[in-house]
C-alpha cells in the first residue's frame, strides 16, 4: 500500500469517526428539543380542543362584514381607552392573547382534520424523538468502531425508515411543512454518509478495530542504579586513599 492510499483511509476514518460523534450529539439535542417538543405540543393540543368540544364549543370562521368591522374598531377604540387609563396609573398594560380554539377547530375541519388526528400526529413525533435519541447514543458509543460499522449503519437505516414514514404520514394528511421535512431527513442523511466510511474501511480490513488509534505515550522508565556490595565499596576507597597519597 502506498503513501496516497494511506492517507485516503486516514481521511475516511476521520471523516467517518467526527461525523458520527458531533452529528450523533445533534440527533440527541434534535429528537429532545424538536421531536420530543413537537410531540409534546400535539398532544396537549389535542387534550384542550377535546375538552373544549366536550363543553360544548363549536368551529368558528372569522367573518368579515361592515357590522363587524365596525365592532371591531369600536373594540379596539375601547381597548386603547384602556390600556391609556392603565398606563396613566402605572399598571402593566402588557397585552395578554389566548388562542381561539373555535377558529383553530374550524381551520382543522376545513382540512379534514379531527382531534384524534392529532394523537396520531403526537404518537408519530414520540416515536422519531425515541429512534433519534436511541440512534444518536449509538452513532457516539461506536463512532470509534470500525468493527461495529454495520451494526451503526443499520440503525442509521432503521431511523431513516422512521422519519420517511412520519413525512409520509405527515403529507398525506396536510400538515407537512418543508422545515420539517428538511430537519427531518437532513441529520439521518448525513450519518448514513458518514458510517459507509466505515464499511468501507472495515471491507478492506477486517481485522480493523478501531477507526482512529488512541494509544498514549508509555513513560520512560529509568534503569536502575546497580547497588554495589560493602567489599567494592572498600575498594573503591582503599584505591582513592591510595591515588592521594601519591
Amino acid at each position: 500500500m502506498d503513501r496516497n492510499d494511506r492517507l485516503k483511509e486516514l481521511r475516511m476514518a476521520m471523516n467517518g469517526r467526527m461525523l458520527l460523534l458531533f452529528v450523533g450529539i445533534m440527533l440527541i439535542v434534535n429528537g429532545i428539543t424538536a421531536s420530543g417538543r413537537t410531540a409534546i405540543g400535539w398532544f396537549n393540543l389535542e387534550r384542550g380542543l377535546t375538552a373544549y368540544i366536550e363543553n360544548g364549543g363549536e368551529a368558528s370562521t372569522p367573518e368579515v362584514t361592515e357590522a363587524g368591522e365596525a365592532s371591531s374598531e369600536a373594540a379596539e377604540s375601547a381597548d386603547e381607552t384602556e390600556a391609556e387609563s392603565a398606563a396613566t396609573q402605572g399598571e402593566d398594560v402588557t397585552p395578554q392573547t389566548e388562542p381561539d380554539l373555535g377558529e383553530v377547530l374550524g381551520q382543522m375541519n376545513a382540512i379534514g382534520l379531527t382531534a384524534g388526528d392529532l394523537t396520531l400526529f403526537g404518537i408519530a413525533a414520540l416515536i422519531a424523538a425515541i429512534f433519534e435519541v436511541g440512534i444518536g447514543i449509538l452513532c457516539i458509543l461506536f463512532s470509534n468502531r470500525v468493527d461495529k460499522a454495520n451494526i451503526t449503519r443499520k440503525g442509521v437505516l432503521a431511523l431513516l425508515v422512521v422519519e420517511v414514514l412520519y413525512m409520509l404520514f405527515l403529507f398525506l394528511k396536510g400538515a407537512l411543512s418543508l422545515g420539517t421535512l428538511f430537519n427531518a431527513l437532513l441529520l439521518p442523511a448525513v450519518l448514513l454518509w458518514a458510517v459507509t466510511r466505515l464499511c468501507k474501511l472495515h471491507a478492506l480490513h477486517p481485522e480493523m478495530v478501531y477507526a482512529v488509534e488512541q494509544t498514549r505515550p508509555q513513560p520512560k522508565r529509568m534503569d536502575p542504579v546497580p547497588k554495589k556490595s560493602l567489599k567494592e565499596r572498600a575498594g573503591m576507597n582503599a584505591r582513592k586513599d591510595s591515588e592521594e597519597e601519591k
